[in-house]
């Protein structure tokens, strides 16, 4: 709902309707999109195995490319820090709930 308030946690700036709109696409439409696609996994045990891998690389994705990102360009905002440690948390969870199976 608010893509400009959203972003700037993170120093990203929406000054246009086009940038607003890929914010809401990348962030609230991906988001629901994966929401929808783990009920289902809820929703049909033989998809479960398919929910944890996604969710854990996934996580895994977003949390590798903060801390290469910090690494490479130098000192960050702490919350792209927070963020890369809840989905590194998360990514762990997942994992470990793909291997269990």
């Amino acid at each position: 709902a608010d893509p400009v308030g959203l972003v700037a946690l993170v120093d990203v700036a929406a000054p246009t309707p086009t940038a607003r709109a890929d914010v809401r696409a990348t962030y609230a439409g991906f988001v629901l999109g994966f929401t929808l696609f783990l009920w289902l996994c809820v929703r049909k045990p033989e998809w479960c195995a398919a929910g944890n891998a996604a969710c854990a690389l996934a996580l895994t994705g977003f949390a590798l490319a903060r801390v290469l990102s910090a690494a490479l360009d130098g000192p960050v905002n702490p919350m792209l820090l927070a963020l890369a440690g809840g989905e590194a948390v998360g990514a762990v969870m997942a994992f470990a709930a793909w291997r269990k199976g």
